[in-house]
């Protein structure tokens, strides 16, 4: 990261769960990104699938491939939680939540104050 303002949402529900889960994430991630402070999003929903193909290497978003094929959700989700480079870091390791990984932009005019008000400002429900 490069910001030492980071924050970190942990989200009760199962990353990828379903097409109407991922429009809803889709939806906070968006809002998050458009807050002034905010530099960088980190979620399932940039999460890169790194997979080795006999051509090399095929790089995919696991959001992406879940929403392209939904009858793959599943398989897409089990990947995702079993990737060591998501899993723990914007998925719970038994696949029941997620993260969402906040890098604020440098300021050091910002009171450590603030960070609660720009959490207040995300809502993860319904």
């Amino acid at each position: 990261f490069g910001s030492d303002e980071v924050i970190v949402i942990g989200v009760d529900e199962a990353p990828l769960a379903n097409a109407a889960s991922i429009s809803h994430m889709r939806a906070i991630i968006d809002a998050i990104e458009a807050m002034p402070d905010v530099e960088r999003v980190d979620s399932i929903l940039n999460a890169q699938h790194v997979q080795g193909t006999s051509d090399g290497l095929r790089v995919d978003k696991y959001a992406d491939e879940a929403e392209a094929a939904p009858n793959r959700i599943v398989d897409v989700r089990k990947a995702l939680v079993e990737d060591p480079f998501a899993a723990g870091l914007v998925t719970g390791r038994d696949g029941t939540s997620q993260a969402v990984v906040i890098e604020l932009s440098r300021d050091s005019a910002r009171a450590a104050e603030q960070l609660p008000i720009l959490v207040e400002q995300t809502h993860f429900t319904g």
